[in-house]
């Protein structure tokens, strides 16, 4: 798959060349996605909510994918069509969801296992807490 692009002032024959096939491969695996994301944030509105999680940070994490995704596209377009911002959008993307993932991630999903667990060691039901790695004592048997 080659694409002849037009060749501008600001533009280097290098970045015309880089600028070719990962582009449009970004634009068309983010755009897949972005529609995918569009879909999920849609059907809670549809007849289908019974099939989806409840909670609203599900859709948090997934709006966040889908404006990381639709970021992606629009710099994608433009780095196809030579203009140098689209550089820069991808770029800030790339760093939004690389800086903000594992926290959103956490956030969304983690945090109320971790502290269901952490706060269930001292409870008062629990005659006493649990630690998370322990070691039990060895009894060892006399040797006759």
């Amino acid at each position: 798959m080659a694409f002849i692009f037009p060749q501008r002032e600001t533009f280097s024959a290098k970045s015309v060349i880089i600028a070719g096939e990962p582009a449009v491969y970004e634009v068309i695996s983010s755009s897949l996605l972005c529609v995918i994301y569009i879909i999920i944030m849609i059907l809670p509105f549809t007849r289908f909510r019974n099939k989806l999680p409840e909670r609203k940070s599900f859709y948090v994490y997934v709006f966040f994918l889908m404006i990381i995704n639709l970021l992606q596209v629009i710099g994608g377009i433009l780095i196809l069509f030579c203009i140098g911002i689209g550089i820069c959008a991808v770029s800030f993307a790339k760093l939004m969801y690389f800086s903000f993932y594992a926290p959103l991630l956490y956030m969304c999903f983690l945090r109320d296992f971790f502290q269901k667990k952490f706060y269930d060691q001292f409870s008062r039901d629990a005659p006493h807490p649990t630690p998370l790695f322990s070691t039990s004592t060895i009894k060892y048997e006399s040797i006759n």
